[in-house]
């Protein structure tokens, strides 16, 4: 379906919404999907940290299978920084876990798209 309509705005030369937001409508996936494992987790009493650590690893893995627009340069490096990002933000700011993760994902959420945007040619 994305390739469909990839060809078509390729074809007619038109710029839409589409082009203009898919990074973010990905990103926003990825941090949903991180997000709701996180809760996941958490309800299960798995430890914050690790917690974190494991929600950003199966996340990452399923962004691997099901996206492929990822550069390799950029895919080494952009997980990486959100981890980092997500461990720092859970282990030094002290206020609800639940609350704390939804604001560092809205953070990941914004650092990635300019990361695209600045990185990434499409």
């Amino acid at each position: 379906m994305i390739k469909l309509i990839e060809n078509y705005i390729e074809d007619s030369n038109h710029t839409s919404w589409f082009n203009k937001y898919y990074p973010l409508g990905c990103y926003g996936g990825y941090v949903l999907l991180n997000y709701f494992i996180f809760l996941i987790l958490y309800l299960l009493g798995a430890p914050d940290l690790l917690n974190a650590g494991i929600s950003w690893l199966l996340t990452t893995v399923f962004a691997t299978i099901y996206q492929k627009t990822y550069q390799r340069k950029v895919f080494l490096i952009l997980p990486i920084l959100l981890l980092i990002i997500d461990l720092s933000g859970l282990y030094f700011i002290k206020m609800s876990i639940v609350l704390l993760k939804f604001l560092i994902n809205i953070i990941i959420l914004l650092f990635s798209y300019l990361f695209y945007k600045l990185f990434c040619k499409r």
